[in-house]
């Protein structure tokens, strides 16, 4: 609850029996946080919070699917995030994001499209600079093979920044991003390599990135000035395949799939297609290059 709203007793839940009968009920048919599991973490819950606030116009007593279950931890730092004012901005109950830098939080205004311009703004480094090479943007979901298209095409002078190789750099492992603190120094790591390339001068880089509407792919070509941007719209039934009998993955492959229909949640063609079959079959731009059969494209 915010910090000063005051509610009448009649509708604070919290000190009936009502209300210890429905939370036992909810951590009996969801013992795992709800916030830690999103993360990619199995933490048990111990705490039960509404879904949609009591102040805000929530039922004192909801269906099981009006609440979370939370850990401690968890349930403080959603409290504090609703105190400070960031739910009205952003929606956001708990912090934590996945592999490709999207919030792990579906009530996050990210995922409306609300405010994206601002949360793209802030996902490039802030010091960026037009880069001194061209720059291959390679965009995609997890499995899409993202990093296996820029390893075949680099050559000696080339540099491939990926945030899966900059967690292995830190100490982390690779498409394991539960450790924030790992995950804070990954992309560190990662964009002091995308800031360096306004000093560079020979060779070309390849950038991958989730990117998955045309608006973000955008923003970064203003950032960055010479850029190509590379789509591997591969379908997400075939990512899941590759994700679920890939054994190195086998410990991230759940949260992985779940990213992967994320992705195509927001996907968007250059053309702002966002169905995934009128992508494959629509005309290529005049300067497109098919990359696989399931309909990738460059463009310029």
């Amino acid at each position: 609850m915010s910090a000063g709203v005051k509610l009448p007793a009649a509708k604070w839940p919290y000190t009936t029996g009502r209300w210890r009968r429905l939370r036992a009920v909810k951590l009996s048919h969801d013992p795992i946080c709800f916030a830690c599991d999103l993360r990619g973490r199995v933490v048990a819950a111990d705490t039960v919070d509404h879904v949609k606030p009591i102040n805000q116009g929530g039922e004192p007593f909801p269906a099981l699917d009006g609440l979370m279950s939370l850990c401690a931890s968890c349930h403080s730092h959603k409290t504090q995030l609703a105190d400070r004012g960031w739910r009205k901005t952003f929606g956001r109950r708990f912090g934590g994001c996945d592999e490709e830098g999207n919030p792990v939080d579906p009530n996050d205004a990210w995922h409306s499209g609300e405010l994206v311009s601002a949360l793209w703004r802030a996902a490039i480094p802030r010091d960026v600079k037009p880069s001194g090479i061209p720059v291959i943007l390679v965009c995609g979901p997890p499995a899409s093979g993202k990093t296996t298209w820029a390893a075949a095409r680099a050559e000696a002078d080339d540099l491939v920044i990926d945030l899966d190789d900059c967690l292995e750099q830190v100490g982390g492992a690779r498409w394991d991003y539960s450790d924030r603190q790992i995950v804070r120094r990954a992309y560190e790591v990662r964009d002091r390599a995308i800031c360096s390339l306004a000093q560079k001068r020979r060779g070309k880089a390849f950038l991958i990135v989730g990117a998955p509407t045309a608006n973000e792919r955008r923003t970064w070509v203003k950032a960055l000035g010479s850029v190509e941007v590379v789509v591997l719209d591969v379908p997400a039934e075939e990512c899941r395949r590759r994700l679920i009998s890939d054994p190195k993955r086998a410990a991230q492959a759940e949260r992985q799939c779940r990213a992967v229909e994320s992705w195509w949640f927001s996907y968007t063609g250059e053309g702002g297609s966002q169905d995934e079959k009128d992508f494959q079959t629509k005309p290529s731009p005049p300067n497109s290059i098919d990359l696989f059969s399931w309909g990738g494209k460059a463009w310029g």
